[in-house]
């Protein structure tokens, strides 16, 4: 930054959106918490509307496009506008079964959302900001300290949930399944699929996120699980000799790592 140029910016405008930078990240983050204690790390292919599922898919894949930026790849809610907050927390599904019984109120809620759209607009845009303004947000800012607990927005607003590993997990996975394919073209018990185990339910594990079809590798797996299943007794070895040749594992294997090679190549 210039020398000069905090000087240059009105405080008040730079007030507002430190501000506007906790409520609305914190509110991101509160809802990846919540909704992903229902147990799906993937809940926003189900619990945004069509249109905000759309809008996210659109510009993660503008991102994708952009080999000139350094990707940070955040968690879907990221590629959403601060508006679409306001509507997510009020998707029936969603306020009955989880934000009502923390927000009580919906429409207290909202429309104390829907009051900060016009400022955030405003010093987005780099027009001056008012006193009256940044009343408006501290006054929200208080509701919502209140509602959630002191600090909890601060807390919420650091996480900032992106992943800027995937291509570390991503080789991890393939390395597990080459061993894994290696072990069951031996015959020999295959190895525990920590990776697979671990990434399965994140929610960066999805052909939209990534921009390639993750099915293939989605089959591979579930073929290994399979064949771990099979029980290891005394005179089973011909049911595991049969389950090797009649699975088509080899071409699984190979079109879930053909897959992981045009992964890892977009993603160094």
């Amino acid at each position: 930054m210039p020398v000069d140029a905090e000087r240059t910016i009105p405080e008040t405008n730079l007030r507002i959106v430190s501000i506007l930078y906790v409520i609305e990240n914190g509110l991101r983050e509160l809802i990846i918490e919540l909704l992903e204690r229902l147990g799906d790390g993937r809940w926003y292919k189900h619990r945004l509307p069509p249109d905000l599922l759309d809008k996210y898919t659109q510009a993660r894949k503008w991102e994708r496009s952009q080999t000139w930026i350094q990707c940070v790849p955040h968690h879907p809610i990221y590629y959403l506008d601060f508006p679409d907050i306001a509507t997510i927390l009020e998707r029936k599904d969603n306020w009955d079964q989880v934000f009502k019984a923390i927000f009580h109120r919906k429409d207290i809620t909202i429309s104390g959302l829907r009051r900060l759209e016009p400022v955030r607009n405003k010093v987005a845009h780099n027009r001056k900001a008012s006193a009256a303004d940044l009343a408006i947000v501290q006054a929200q800012y208080e509701q919502l300290s209140s509602t959630l607990g002191h600090d909890s927005l601060g807390e919420l607003s650091n996480r900032c949930t992106c992943r800027a590993d995937i291509p570390k997990r991503l080789q991890d996975l393939a390395e597990e399944a080459k061993k894994s394919f290696m072990a069951c073209k031996a015959l020999k018990p295959a190895p525990p699929l920590v990776a697979w185990k671990s990434a399965i339910q994140e929610w960066w594990l999805d052909t939209d996120y990534l921009g390639y079809d993750m099915v293939p590798i989605l089959k591979y797996f579930e073929a290994i699980q399979q064949y771990t299943a099979i029980p290891r007794t005394r005179g089973s070895g011909p049911e595991i000799e049969r389950w090797v040749r009649s699975s088509n594992l080899d071409a699984m294997h190979g079109a879930a790592e053909a897959v992981f090679d045009s992964l890892l190549r977009s993603n160094r």
